[in-house]
């Protein structure tokens, strides 16, 4: 997998404009999750009950998140448009940057939420187009 040591500055630039937005949409992401799960310890529940019926409804837990993924989408697209514009050699797959960098510099919790999504938002269209 290509470092980020190794990347564009184009690359490395927009990868610190992602980390931006992604840090401020985990606080929102977690900060929902915990309102959702201590909701229903209000309602009477231990908090493995509660745990339990919070991912009954957000079986994604803190990744069903809309702001977090409104970041993973704009920030694919981003970063393909990126690579439209660099030479082949220069291109950095938007799995790599939102996800494999994440990874690389050890943010467990956050890797930890990106996984549990159950798909990206993404898709190719007919003209092989993200969109």
């Amino acid at each position: 997998m290509l470092t980020l040591a190794a990347a564009s500055d184009g690359h490395r630039a927009l990868f610190r404009e992602y980390k931006e937005f992604l840090a401020d949409s985990m606080l929102i992401a977690f900060d929902l999750w915990e309102d959702r799960v201590r909701t229903h310890e209000d309602r009477g529940l231990d908090p493995d009950a509660a745990l339990q019926a919070a991912y009954s409804s957000f079986f994604a837990g803190p990744a069903a998140c809309p702001q977090l993924i409104w970041v993973l989408r704009t920030y694919w697209l981003k970063c393909d448009a990126l690579n439209r514009d660099v030479s082949p050699d220069e291109r950095v797959p938007p799995q790599v940057l939102l996800l494999g960098w994440i990874m690389q510099e050890g943010q467990d919790d956050w890797v930890q939420v990106l996984t549990a999504m159950p798909y990206w938002p993404m898709g190719i269209d007919a003209d092989a187009q993200w969109g």
